[in-house]
């Protein structure tokens, strides 16, 4: 065989000059075609003049590289905001105790609002520890005393930071204990703490009780009304005739709906309590969380 090159080897050369350009490229590339099949009709050359016969069934290797760093960025993506969304949930508790006389009634209700806020992947990890009984403690905690106050025209509502407990009426005045040793008095709107004298002449909290009692003094009283499963309370406020109804809803959940019976006038829910946890928006929860206790 002759170490010239033949006429198809010099056509080739001629044309991969074009692209490649050195001579010494040209003579390495024509070397590699020696003995090589003519190209068939199916045949093709590929990015690095290798030629291949037939045609090509798999895709790129360099396209398989892109679409694998695309699935990985996808998800290393999707875990981020997994990991930075939270979901926000509020539940508590919620004791209620109703004290009226002739003229007013006033709903006391006096518990702890529980919060909770957990990333989106998070949210899984507590689906499998709850599966197994272990409940993780709330992130926040809110104490809080509702004061609703009933009278023929309607209801007023007034929500106070802090728990107060023992209703009782002294002197025609209610007062309440709060988490000191002081006696606290309701001023229409809020409670404020008693004057020293009226500490000492009421002997502080040690009158205060939460005992059931009838016409004291024109006033009665029944404790924990949110734990009965279904009761009716008659009241008579200057002659007008009304009912407060408490009803579990679901004792499982600690679902209870106190509502407000009034003759020619629909049933009023004044409170609702859920014990289980529910979720909210983010604005709601810092809502409730806001601020001092």
């Amino acid at each position: 065989m002759s170490d010239y090159p033949t006429n198809r080897e010099l056509i080739i050369g001629a044309d991969l000059s074009k692209s490649y350009g050195t001579d010494g490229e040209i003579h390495s590339t024509r070397l590699r075609l020696k003995g090589r099949k003519p190209p068939s009709l199916y045949g093709y050359w590929d990015c690095n003049n290798v030629y291949t016969d037939g045609v090509q069934l798999t895709e790129p290797t360099n396209n398989k590289r892109t679409l694998a760093g695309g699935v990985a960025l996808g998800a290393a993506v999707a875990v981020i905001l997994l990991t930075f969304f939270q979901i926000h949930y509020i539940g508590g508790s919620g004791d209620g105790d109703l004290l009226w006389n002739t003229k007013e009634a006033y709903l006391f209700v006096h518990g702890e609002r529980r919060g909770y806020h957990v990333s989106y992947l998070g949210y899984l990890g507590e689906l499998v520890i709850e599966y197994f009984g272990v409940i993780d403690p709330p992130d926040d905690e809110n104490p809080f005393t509702l004061v609703i106050r009933i009278t023929p025209a309607g209801t007023e509502r007034y929500e106070l930071k802090g728990e107060y407990h023992y209703f009782t009426p002294l002197d025609d005045i209610l007062y309440a204990g709060h988490n000191d040793q002081y006696l606290w008095k309701w001023v229409g709107t809020h409670f404020e703490k008693a004057s020293i004298e009226e500490q000492r002449r009421l002997n502080g909290i040690q009158r205060l009780s939460k005992k059931d009692f009838t016409d004291v003094n024109g006033w009665s009283g029944r404790y924990s009304v949110t734990s009965k499963i279904k009761e009716q309370f008659p009241l008579l406020l200057s002659r007008a005739p009304m009912t407060v109804e408490v009803t579990t809803l679901n004792l499982a959940d600690g679902e209870v709906s106190v509502d407000l019976l009034r003759p020619d006038h629909p049933p009023e829910t004044i409170f609702r309590r859920n014990g289980r946890p529910h979720r909210v928006s983010r604005s709601e929860y810092e809502h409730t969380f806001a601020g001092p206790n």
